[in-house]
């Protein structure tokens, strides 16, 4: 309980009420169901699914229709009419792909590839949003916090600044001493304008990120932490190894890359289609039935050495992808470690920086007790307050960074962390 209350309490005055707590919960919720970013992986992810569904349209008959009419003397390329006639003609095709060794199902195996990376993708804008979710939560929460300390010594500074008013008013200390608080409390009420106004930024960023233009009504609040902080590192890399998105969505771009170069490599094989043409030519008002059906092979012979080259390109682009999808693997161990150690560190650094606010309250109760029975002196005070101030500040920079060292942790894992329980701290 902050001094300052204690002081309140006997001296009769007002004390604030607290907004109900805003649940981080909600906001993760807001931000993976709209955040742009998200939006945007997902169109992009429909669009693969598109062009993986299109990738396999040779497999179905390609039918096409076409007509003409013109005024011409041409009856055959070596007979013309002294007179010109109307010559009109209507038709169908139709081409069915018989077999090409492989191509279309390489091309469709590429796209389903590019298709499920790119769901990868949008889990990778999932995690992204909700880290980004709670680093601007937290980093209100901790300026709300340092808000509320800077009103606590506002407000400590304030009842003694009146306890020195009564001292020099009944003659028991100099007026210099009145003078000297009254300066540490404008500088307290500096510190306070600071400190809202800072909290006020961090709201509005919070805002800005999840693309609201107000956040819901509440106060940020430090909840508990989730269960994964007690388990060990190698479980964590084991964890995110497994099932990281942007492993996942590696393995699917390399997948892709090997399906290309196959589909590259089976380029220069040859094609078997087969073709069918129904069709009417009416020459003025005479028609004539056309058709025709066969069977054609293609081979590619002489290219000016395309083929080969398309096929080095994509070969050299599957192993780029092998190499890419290698370095993820080595990254995302490397961001499991680091946020392991950091979240180590952060809460082994929390006890201390409770302790010493723990000591600093005591310290300035003290320092209190002193003054009021007129054997303590008004540097005392001020000293007091100002390390009082300092290592509440300080407590709750310690327990902000100890969260956001928890949203460091689910990012590197590539989760969200929307769906975890949370235990007691």
């Amino acid at each position: 309980m902050p001094v300052w209350f204690l002081c309140a309490c006997l001296l009769g005055m007002p004390l604030p009420v607290e907004a109900a707590p805003l649940a981080l919960e909600a906001l993760v919720d807001v931000a993976v169901a709209r955040h742009p970013a998200i939006t945007a992986a997902r169109a992009h992810a429909a669009a693969a699914a598109a062009q993986a569904a299109a990738a396999r349209a040779p497999y179905w008959p390609q039918v096409s229709g076409e007509a003409a009419t013109a005024l011409t003397t041409n009856v055959s390329p070596s007979q013309t009419a002294a007179q010109p006639f109307q010559l009109s003609a209507a038709g169908v095709q139709l081409r069915q792909q018989l077999f090409d060794f492989g191509r279309t199902a390489q091309r469709a195996a590429e796209a389903d590839a590019q298709a499920a990376a790119w769901q990868g993708e949008v889990e990778i804008a999932m995690v992204e949003a909700a880290c980004a979710t709670r680093r601007a939560y937290f980093d209100w929460a901790r300026a709300r916090a340092e808000a509320r300390a800077a009103e606590d010594g506002f407000q400590a500074a304030s009842v003694v600044y009146r306890q020195a008013l009564a001292f020099w008013e009944a003659g028991r200390r100099p007026k210099i001493e009145a003078v000297r608080i009254e300066a540490d409390r404008e500088a307290a009420r500096g510190d306070l304008a600071l400190a809202r106004s800072a909290a006020e930024g961090a709201r509005r960023a919070l805002a800005a990120s999840l693309a609201l233009d107000e956040i819901p009504a509440g106060e940020p609040v430090f909840s508990g932490l989730p269960a994964l902080v007690n388990q060990p590192l190698v479980d964590l890399v084991a964890r995110a190894m497994t099932r990281h998105p942007a492993l996942v969505a590696a393995a699917w771009q390399a997948e892709a890359g090997t399906a290309r170069a196959h589909a590259a490599a089976r380029s220069g094989w040859p094609e078997l289609v087969a073709d069918a043409s129904y069709g009417v030519r009416v020459r003025d008002a005479s028609p004539a039935p056309l058709w025709s059906s066969g069977v054609s092979l293609s081979l590619p012979l002489f290219t000016g050495y395309a083929l080969t080259r398309r096929w080095e390109a994509a070969r050299a682009e599957a192993e780029a992808a092998a190499a890419l999808q290698a370095e993820r693997a080595r990254r995302v161990r490397l961001e499991v470690e680091q946020a392991y150690w950091g979240l180590r560190g952060a809460r082994d650094r929390r006890p201390a920086a409770a302790a010493r606010f723990r000591a600093a309250r005591e310290t300035w109760r003290l320092a209190l007790r002193r003054y009021r029975d007129g054997v303590g002196q008004a540097v005392e005070l001020t000293d007091a307050r100002a390390l009082w101030g300092v290592a509440e500040v300080a407590e709750v920079r310690a327990e902000a960074e100890l969260h956001r060292a928890v949203a460091e942790l689910w990012r590197a894992l590539g989760e969200t962390g929307r769906e975890r329980s949370l235990s007691p701290p």
